[in-house]
């Protein structure tokens, strides 16, 4: 079913206990997460998902967008600054032109 936030975070939870290191499904849980409202879970795999990608500005953009919302708005607007730096593009992909 569409849109089911917690069966996506059994699947993604299941997922991460077996790679706890893959990029794409320690992105998902931050997406995930932030759309269920758990704002610092969500900060948490968006920060793991940078570790893993360091220089990939989507992980830039999606930690930054997350710290953001847990309030921390001075380093979360460095780490959006930072991507949209390195990737101009970021901007018109999150509509922010």
């Amino acid at each position: 079913k569409a849109n089911d936030i917690p069966k996506a975070l059994t699947y993604l939870q299941q997922a991460y206990t077996l790679k706890p290191k893959d990029y794409e499904t320690l992105r998902l849980l931050g997406v995930a997460y932030g759309l269920s409202g758990k704002t610092n879970e969500a900060v948490i795999y968006f920060q793991k998902a940078l570790e893993e990608k360091p220089e990939d500005t989507e992980a830039m953009f999606n930690y930054g967008t997350a710290l953001l919302n847990a309030g921390q708005t001075e380093v979360g607007n460095q780490y959006i600054q930072k991507a949209i730096e390195k990737n101009p593009e970021i901007k018109k992909r999150y509509d922010m032109e």
